[in-house]
């Protein structure tokens, strides 16, 4: 017999709990490598669009369009009980 699993069926939130802006993220990753980066706007409706026409044409990518719904339509109020019942804690990111 097995030992009872808490989350089992439970789906698991691996986010950091304190959210921080893209660009910060973006910037610290490209300063941890030595990098500049430039942000340029763009609705995220032509990113999509691009990144959908590009993979209708069988097209492979390293960032897919469902990665760009992610960021549009994220969860507001992410649930981080499985986390606690395992006891995985998320270091906070340093920037």
């Amino acid at each position: 017999f097995g030992r009872f699993d808490p989350v089992a069926g439970q789906p698991i939130t691996l986010a950091n709990p304190h959210p921080w802006p893209f660009r910060d993220l973006v910037r610290g990753i490209a300063h941890a490598e030595g990098r500049k980066v430039a942000f340029i706007p763009l609705p995220w409706r032509f990113l999509y669009a691009g990144l959908r026409t590009a993979e209708g044409l069988g097209r492979r990518m390293a960032f897919r369009s469902d990665s760009v719904i992610s960021f549009v339509y994220q969860d507001p109020a992410p649930d981080f009980s499985a986390l606690r019942a395992l006891g995985i804690s998320i270091p906070a990111w340093p920037g």
